[in-house]
C-alpha cells in the first residue's frame, strides 16, 4: 500500500487544534484519501478529527486516527493514541541540556521510555 508523509510546521512551534484542523483539510481532500493517520500530537489528531467531521467522513470506518501523547483532552474525544511518560521526557532532557551546559558529556545521550497504545474509538482493523 502507497504512504504519504505530510509534514506540517508551525512558525511558532507549536501543536494545535487549528493547525491540526488546517493540515487535515488539506490531507483528507487529497486524492486518494489516506485510510489512516498517525499525528505526532494528540492537538494535531484532534483538529484533524474535526477536520473529518466536518467533511462527513466517517471515523474509524473511513477514516482511521491515531495521536501521540495521550493528552487529556484525547479520553473526552475519543482518541486513540500513544500513551508517553511527558514529566519523566522532560525530565531527563532537562538534565541532558544541564550537562551539555555545564560542559559535561551527558550520562545518556539516547534514553529510551516506554509507551502504551491506548485504543479508544477513532481507530479500527484495517478494511
Amino acid at each position: 500500500p502507497d504512504v504519504a508523509v505530510w509534514e506540517t510546521v508551525d512558525p511558532g512551534g507549536h501543536s494545535s487544534v487549528q493547525l491540526g484542523y488546517q493540515t487535515g483539510r488539506m490531507i483528507l481532500e487529497t486524492r486518494p484519501r489516506a485510510t489512516a493517520v498517525l499525528v505526532m500530537s494528540d492537538l494535531l489528531a484532534i483538529g484533524l478529527l474535526k477536520a473529518a467531521r466536518d467533511l462527513n467522513i466517517a471515523v474509524p470506518e473511513e477514516l482511521s486516527i491515531v495521536g501521540y501523547d495521550d493528552v487529556e483532552m484525547a479520553a473526552v474525544e475519543g482518541l486513540t493514541t500513544v500513551r508517553q511518560p511527558l514529566y519523566e521526557k522532560g525530565l531527563w532532557a532537562g538534565r541532558m541540556l544541564l550537562d551539555l551546559i555545564g560542559g559535561n558529556e551527558p550520562e545518556h545521550r539516547r534514553r529510551t521510555l516506554p509507551t502504551n497504545l491506548v485504543v479508544r474509538s477513532t481507530t479500527t482493523s484495517a478494511p
